[in-house]
């Protein structure tokens, strides 16, 4: 199993591109790995200089 992340800048989102990723991209995932009972989420917190 692979597990694919796309990281964006908080005040920079490009909507229409990730979503376009995101369909292309579940588009190619087999069904049953679609399914999944416990996710995790991690957030990203940089420390500014």
């Amino acid at each position: 199993m692979r597990e694919i992340s796309l990281v964006t800048h908080r005040h920079f989102i490009k909507q229409a591109l990730i979503e376009a990723f995101r369909k292309e991209i579940l588009a190619s995932v087999p069904e049953k790995m679609k399914t999944r009972k416990t996710r995790k989420v991690i957030d990203i917190l940089l420390e500014k200089p």
